[in-house]
């Protein structure tokens, strides 16, 4: 089944990938302490493509499948959550959206840091 998503920190990316023509626009958070969750969420184009398939990658692997990954992709929303980071979830996620004219992907660093000392 296809579903997936990759997000970008407090940053807005737009790619044309040229006749594929589909559009990202990334928002999240890349840095985050242990325990926290992690929200990625983009707008993908076009929204009416019945053959746009959407992939998520961690470090250039298929995203595992895990209870603590959350994907949602419905009419061009796309998100991916993660449940209390933990320092395995750091590195690079890329989504990548597919249809019958190609491929056009994008790629964000997640950052994961231990729990700050509380007295």
């Amino acid at each position: 089944m296809c579903r997936s998503s990759l997000f970008s920190a407090v940053q807005l990316l737009g790619f044309d990938c040229g006749t594929l023509s589909v559009r990202f626009v990334l928002q999240g958070t890349t840095d985050h302490y242990e325990g926290q969750s992690a929200h990625f969420e983009a707008q993908v184009e076009p929204l009416h493509d019945p053959n746009l398939c959407i992939e998520f990658y961690h470090n250039g692997k298929p995203l595992p499948s895990a209870s603590r990954f959350h994907i949602a992709f419905d009419f061009g929303y796309v998100a991916l959550d993660i449940t209390h980071v933990v320092s395995e979830d750091a590195g690079e996620y890329t989504v990548k959206a597919i249809n019958n004219l190609g491929q056009c992907t994008s790629s964000i660093s997640l950052r994961v840091q231990g729990m700050p000392y509380r007295n």
